[in-house]
């Protein structure tokens, strides 16, 4: 029989469903075609219902696996589909589940004792999007689940004994579990963009946060930095998210003052730091997988690095070392000229302005689409009561701007 969607998601309700119904609702997601908003919102919360039953009542068949997976990963593309610009239609759909069931869910993950178990992949994809769809639409108003699912995940999976012995496993082995991977790389995202929008709500400082993952973190960083030619998709996300929380609070919301000993003792320990992370985002295979949005692993960690060097830059007397170390700026211009991520291009564009002299700026390949993207985000920055474009300071998009038409000039 030729169903429409709706009566494809109406027949959800029906027990037992076949698995033609399973098989025509995939097909449906996995096609680029227009999806009735009544249906395809019954589908959500019908999905999170799902979700949040007993896992000893759950149904694991792999049809239902199958379904919850193609519409994740549909709701995925949905976020980053620009030309379906109705955001308060995304905030219905990826906001129709109520607080009880988060904590079903949340509880049910933390019972688990198969550290491998599906359901904490599957959900794990949902609460991603979640986190996804907060970092990019940081301007809007906050969502009451926004704050619950961070407020929960801060004191029941990051505060946490277990979380502590995740994040010291990291430190010297590349077995990551799924559970892993939801204290890890889940709980770090979601905190991460929760703070881009709402740093003032986090239950305690940002010199608190640094002193309880500091020393994990640069352990974990040196560590993997020297064979990250080997790196699973699995390892290579939390290392991705691990540098985004660190430095990504400290950045968006301006350098706010702390001990500058604090995460570096020395002044080598510091230089260490930074030759790791450049040797991380050197490897070729990463550079050129940069999407367009910042969407996948490999973005979110070439981004957080080079923050990550804005930071440094901004907080510490450390030039010097980017001048001394032509690798370095290789680097960057390599990630520049190829980069089809905006916002990347804005922070290259920063470190360029902070480290190479003139004959390395003349090299660099500036093309007219930049310059229009910069224009585009001042104009957008000065009319936002935050002076911001998106995450990104107007003290950045100037300063960026200042570097291209630098570049230009002396062309």
């Amino acid at each position: 029989m030729d169903y429409s969607f709706q009566q494809l998601v109406a027949a959800l309700s029906i027990f037992p469903i076949s698995n033609e119904i399973f098989d025509r609702i995939i097909f449906f997601l996995e096609q680029p075609i227009d999806i009735p908003f009544n249906a395809l919102f019954s589908l959500e919360k019908w999905s999170w219902q799902i979700l949040s039953q007993p896992i000893d009542e759950w149904n694991y068949s792999i049809q239902y696996q199958r379904l919850l997976h193609s519409l994740a990963l549909f709701n995925k593309e949905l976020i980053f589909n620009y030309d379906y610009n109705d955001v308060d239609a995304k905030v219905q759909l990826f906001s129709c589940v109520d607080i009880d069931q988060l904590d079903r869910i949340f509880q049910q993950i933390e019972n688990l004792t198969d550290d491998n178990h599906p359901y904490i992949a599957i959900a794990s994809l949902w609460f991603d999007n979640h986190s996804y769809f907060i970092h990019d639409n940081p301007n809007r108003e906050v969502l009451a689940i926004t704050d619950h699912i961070n407020q929960y995940l801060f004191h029941n999976y990051f505060m946490t004994e277990q979380f502590k012995f995740y994040l010291n496993q990291l430190r010297q082995s590349t077995i990551i579990t799924k559970k892993t991977l939801f204290y890890i790389k889940t709980c770090l995202f979601s905190l991460c963009s929760y703070g881009g929008v709402r740093a003032q709500s986090y239950p305690c400082t940002l010199e608190e946060l640094i002193r309880y993952v500091g020393d994990d973190y640069l352990q974990i960083i040196h560590f993997h930095s020297q064979t990250v030619t080997t790196w699973s998709k699995e390892l290579l996300a939390c290392i991705a998210q691990l540098i985004s929380f660190v430095f990504g609070n400290l950045w968006w919301k301006g350098v706010i003052k702390i001990d500058e000993k604090l995460l570096f003792p020395e002044e080598q320990v510091l230089c260490d730091y930074i030759e790791d992370l450049f040797r991380i985002i050197e490897y070729k295979p990463f550079q050129q997988q940069i999407k367009p949005v910042r969407s996948n692993d490999e973005t979110i960690l070439i981004d957080g690095s080079l923050v990550t060097f804005i930071v440094l830059l901004h907080r510490y007397n450390i030039k010097w070392f980017f001048n001394s170390k032509q690798n370095m700026c290789d680097i960057l211009i390599s990630i520049a000229e190829i980069s089809p991520y905006d916002e990347i291009c804005l922070c290259t564009y920063e470190l360029f302005g902070e480290v190479l002299d003139d004959k390395q700026l003349k090299a660099i390949k500036i093309t007219d689409k930049i310059c229009v993207f910069f224009f585009n985000a001042l104009q957008t920055a000065w009319h936002h009561p935050l002076k911001k474009y998106k995450h990104t300071s107007i003290e950045l998009l100037l300063g960026g701007k200042l570097t291209t038409s630098i570049i230009t000039d002396r062309r």
